[in-house]
């Protein structure tokens, strides 16, 4: 109940007496309780009369709403006529314009969870690509080194065959005597890079 109700100043009740009575329900709504509250009729009726607010304020200012639509509710409950919205169509155009613009907030919170969740995706597949790289440039480097390492052994093989056969031609050069002489004839198993030869 708007204060000049409560006080029955009925020459002085005009719509803004009504956005008075759906900010005490807009108050309500905010903070579980009316604007006015007491033990008995009687209480309510006198902080009615007196205006006091000081109550539903301080609940609407703690109670977690949005900033927005407590200034909204708080200046419905004004105890002075003038400082409320001049009716309930101001009321709606002004509750239409919040809940357009926490529809928007709401929009841009969307969007900028969907760039978020986009980028830490291509952040992931960054991620991705250059372990693959990695592994595929491991997996060339390790090819050319074996390669190349196979390409030497190959050589070192070769080099070691032609010097194994060059030390079996240089010990048959050498007479029978002298081997004979030791009284019996030593097998020597030279194995130098898969060549065997006897001495």
């Amino acid at each position: 109940m708007a204060p000049e109700q409560a006080r029955g100043y009925v020459d002085q009740l005009d719509e803004r007496s009504d956005v008075f009575g759906l900010g005490a329900i807009l108050c309500e709504i905010l903070t579980g309780r009316p604007p006015y509250v007491g033990d008995k009729e009687m209480t309510v009726h006198e902080k009615a009369t007196n205006a006091e607010l000081n109550d539903a304020i301080s609940r609407l200012n703690d109670g977690g709403a949005d900033a927005e639509l407590v200034r909204l509710a708080v200046r419905c409950l004004s105890s002075d006529q003038t400082g409320r919205p001049a009716n309930a169509g101001v009321l709606a155009s002004e509750l239409s314009t919040y809940l357009n613009s926490v529809e928007q907030r709401l929009r841009l919170a969307e969007l900028a969870e969907v760039e978020a969740r986009a980028r830490e995706g291509e952040e992931r597949k960054r991620r991705e690509l250059t372990v693959a790289a990695q592994k595929v440039l491991q997996r060339t480097l390790t090819r050319q080194v074996s390669e190349r390492l196979e390409g030497e052994l190959g050589r070192l093989e070769m080099v070691g065959r032609s010097l194994a056969e060059h030390l079996v031609i240089s010990n048959l050069a050498i007479p029978n005597v002298s081997r004979q002489a030791k009284g019996r004839r030593k097998l020597v198993r030279l194995r130098l890079f898969g060549v065997h030869a006897f001495l």
